[in-house]
């Protein structure tokens, strides 16, 4: 048994069981398809880290649009609870979870009490049909932080994301060629379309990997791949036309050039990212020209009848999802009259409006401590790490012109910055294990958690 154990892992020999039995079962029932199970639960079982986190970032880009079989559940919700049960599961078996974060605890407290505020919401059926996004983020972010992911693992969810990101944007710019270039570029399957600015969120972080996968030393054609898709992906975020997006790459890119410095790769990849706006449809500089006419497409009048809500408000809240609800009642409070039922165009006023000043304070600070434990680990120079924490700078930027909080990829992205948070402090506090050397408080303290 001992040999069994150190020659062929438990999860090789349980993966080569699995596969000998749908193998016997597709050849006894002549059917091929019985091997699609086979291939998907040996992957599972072999790869469990990259095979459901890997999935759940491949599918968010097609987030909206692509749904399983008839009913409204996207593909994305199903990879991600996917995700949640794979890692619940691996970590009880292997009995590998660590201890939370601080961080963590911040975003768990923020997820509950976003849950709680179902029960005074001023329309609880709405606020019911948010609720299973919000509970099933809590198991998925506390499984994903909470295992001690590899770097290899990392390297290959960050890939998966990449691809799905890049397939997505050659998908956007099809279609939108066969339209000729006549409005705003997006993916649709069916009588399915996904928002434009949502399908550009959801491609900030492929784009700011693919940015650190050119630059990662390595194979001069891994370099390349990663090249060509960072072209392809920030030409789509282009022709989203989403403006809050377009300030969102500009924080990535500052994120990379203050990590990184300026240099000859860095000016090179902001010539590439420049190409495409020498080839935009002109729809794309008249909305940057009509923004300040248009008071940012009535996002400020928005703003400021939203913050009416706060006031009124401004402890517990009007529920999660209710903020449009409330807003019928605010409306007239506009310098520019908008409309009804509007949502707040800006995470932070609607968490503050649903969750009140608690929920507001938990979220907050859930950020703060994610982005403090990331800035005080020293000696990472990680290209990957700088591009996770570009793009969690990117979607905080996009979160002030978009409700993008409750987004699968906004959550990916906290979720990948804690991954590499922890894994930089555990190899510091190896090495100076390894040293004989006493911790540093301030590393101690971070990797407390760990």
């Amino acid at each position: 048994m001992q040999l069994i154990n150190k020659q062929f892992p438990v999860a090789t020999l349980t993966a080569v069981v699995a596969t000998a039995g749908f193998v016997g079962l597709a050849v006894a029932k002549e059917k091929l398809l019985y091997l699609v199970p086979l291939v998907v639960l040996a992957f599972v079982i072999m790869f469990p880290i990259e095979m459901s986190l890997g999935l759940f970032a491949f599918s968010i880009p097609f987030d909206t649009v692509l749904v399983l079989g008839n009913s409204n559940t996207t593909v994305s919700w199903g990879a991600g609870a996917f995700a949640g049960a794979v890692l619940l599961g691996y970590g009880l078996v292997t009995r590998q979870f660590r201890t939370p974060s601080r961080a963590a605890i911040w975003w768990a407290l923020f997820l509950l009490w976003s849950a709680v505020t179902v029960l005074w919401a001023l329309d609880r059926e709405t606020a019911l049909q948010r609720l299973p996004t919000v509970l099933g983020f809590l198991p998925l972010y506390l499984a994903a932080v909470c295992l001690p992911i590899k770097k290899q693992e990392l390297s290959r969810i960050c890939m998966l994301a990449v691809l799905g990101g890049t397939l997505a944007a050659l998908m956007m710019i099809y279609q939108d060629h066969a339209t000729g270039f006549q409005d705003r570029a997006t993916i649709g399957f069916g009588d399915r379309k996904a928002n434009p600015n949502d399908l550009a969120c959801n491609l900030i972080l492929p784009f700011s990997l693919s940015l650190a996968g050119a630059f990662t030393p390595g194979k001069r054609l891994r370099r390349l791949a990663m090249l060509g898709a960072m072209a392809l992906l920030i030409a789509a975020i282009f022709l989203t036309m989403s403006r809050g997006v377009l300030l969102a790459v500009m924080a990535v890119l500052g994120t990379y050039c203050f990590r990184v410095g300026i240099n000859r790769r860095m000016v090179g990849a902001l010539v590439i990212v420049l190409i495409p706006l020498l080839f935009l449809p002109s729809l794309f500089y008249e909305r940057w020209k009509e923004a300040p006419e248009g008071r940012g497409t009535g996002r400020l009048d928005i703003f400021i009848a939203g913050l009416q809500i706060v006031k009124s408000n401004p402890v517990l809240g009007v529920g999660i999802e209710n903020f449009g609800v409330a807003y019928d009642k605010y409306a007239g409070n506009a310098p520019v009259f908008r409309g009804f039922g509007r949502a707040a165009h800006n995470a932070f006023l609607q968490v503050w409006g649903e969750s009140g000043v608690i929920g507001l304070f938990f979220f907050l600070t859930a950020i703060f401590m994610e982005m403090k434990q990331r800035r005080g680990t020293p000696g990472e120079v990680s290209n990957i790490a700088f591009a996770i924490e570009g793009a969690c700078w990117g979607m905080l930027v996009a979160s002030l012109s978009g409700n993008i909080h409750w987004s699968k990829a906004f959550w990916l992205c906290f979720m990948l910055l804690a991954i590499v948070t922890r894994q930089a402090n555990t190899a510091i506090v190896h090495s100076y294990s390894e040293r004989g050397e006493s911790i540093p408080r301030r590393i101690h303290n971070v990797e407390a958690f760990g």
